[in-house]
């Protein structure tokens, strides 16, 4: 790199050019109502964490702390687009600051798109794993400090490598070619294309089962299918035993032996003689298809909990879909801006050269920065929603739910 006299540097950074570009002004607003809506996410998880069940609690520090992330990317990338309106002429002074703030934007956006990844985890344990999911506790949070470990033990490269380059007003890499490579190949496979691999499949195998879990119909006896009570009302009965018929007529005697018997009229003759012992035949049996009352009980309850079983079950479908929507747009907004390092880290100098004057290649640069920087942003209103429906406790104090069934019809 070619060496300049503190007179030259200062010139050059007293003329740095005057005119905002519409991308600066886009990543500005970006980084502004990025914070601010990162900061509601923050604020509301604090607030509505301890209201819920300890699993969805674990969503939300998930939540939170991806909110945390974003909200420092952003920051570094204000400080970094405001740093020539600050007054810094220092060299060395701008060289420490470039060196932390690109340690800080890769390790959030490698962190961020890792606890997606520990999300993604999370739900399929859920769906194939429904016990083990009821007993994480510290598991998940364990997973994330593994994480915020790998992030700055893989990214603290960008502390010994990174410069302050006057001529060019920005910060570069001062490793030699071959060393930068295979780093930079490092970094993009690993904070990138790795979790995006094991998000595609993990995800993909939550779908399948939520296909079959739509299309699955009621699957037990307690949910009092039709098809299967006429079933049983036209199955052929089959001939009562000697011991059977006793057993009926002892029960018979039992139970209207308990009820008081009206008095004696012409027309009890035929109840008399099914009361009698030398004519337990003629006694009058039930129908076996008429609902008892345990019956009866049984399906008035399966219908009330039919109702809230559904509606809940809706609303788990539709924040599931709602978590992969977000999974997806996040890690497609990143896509640009990585498949156009990985191009800068395998191309050869000449190519780049060549092309980089083209006016396409700029809209493109530029686009990849604004869809990469607006995630950040946008993360923060997909994450308020996911908050806002977050299901809560059951509140087992209301009078309503004291026989071990909420108001809903759930059981606890």
């Amino acid at each position: 790199m070619q060496n300049y006299s503190e007179k030259e540097e200062l010139q050059l950074e007293l003329h740095a050019p005057t005119s905002i570009s519409p991308l600066r002004i886009f990543l500005s607003a970006t980084c502004v109502f990025g914070i601010a809506f990162n900061v509601l996410v923050f604020c509301k998880g604090n607030r509505t964490n301890k209201r819920q069940a300890s699993t969805t609690r674990i969503s939300l520090r998930l939540l939170a702390l991806m909110a945390m992330a974003d909200t420092i990317s952003l920051g570094a990338l204000l400080l970094m687009l405001s740093i020539q309106y600050l007054g810094l002429r220092n060299p060395q002074t701008m060289t420490v600051v470039c060196k932390i703030d690109l340690f800080l934007i890769h390790a959030a956006s490698a962190f961020s798109i890792w606890c997606w990844l520990v999300m993604s985890a999370i739900r399929y344990i859920a769906i194939y794993r429904p016990y083990a999911h009821l007993r994480l506790n510290k598991e998940p949070m364990f997973a994330v400090a593994t994480v915020v470990l790998m992030c700055g033990l893989f990214e603290a490269w960008i502390l010994f490598d990174v410069k302050f380059d006057v001529r060019a007003r920005g910060c570069v890499e001062t490793l030699p070619e071959e060393w930068g490579f295979r780093i930079q190949l490092a970094e993009i496979t690993w904070s990138y294309f790795l979790p995006l691999v094991l998000i595609t499949v993990l995800d993909f195998r939550v779908l399948c089962c939520h296909s079959v879990w739509k299309s699955r119909g009621p699957s037990s006896i307690s949910d009092f299918d039709p098809a299967f009570t006429d079933a049983q009302c036209h199955r052929p009965s089959k001939p009562a035993t000697s011991d059977e018929t006793q057993a009926l007529y002892i029960k018979t005697v039992h139970s209207t032996d308990s009820i008081p018997k009206p008095a004696y009229s012409p027309s009890n003759n035929s109840l008399d003689k099914c009361d009698s012992p030398q004519n337990p035949l003629a006694m009058p049996l039930c129908n076996p298809c008429t609902p008892s009352l345990s019956v009866k009980s049984k399906t008035s309850l399966s219908a009330r909990n039919a109702k809230p079983r559904s509606h809940r079950r809706a609303q788990q479908i539709r924040i599931l879909k709602r978590c992969l929507c977000i999974s997806v747009l996040d890690l497609g907004m990143n896509l640009p801006n990585y498949l156009l390092r990985l191009y800068f880290t395998m191309a050869d100098i000449s190519t780049v050269e060549k092309i980089a004057n083209e006016a396409w290649f700029a809209f493109f640069q530029d686009l990849s920065q604004m869809l990469y920087f607006a995630q950040f942003a946008l993360n923060a209103l997909y994450l308020m929603g996911i908050i806002y429906q977050a299901p809560r406790k059951k509140n087992m104090n209301n009078g309503n739910a004291t026989s071990g069934v909420s108001k809903s019809g759930v059981w606890q």
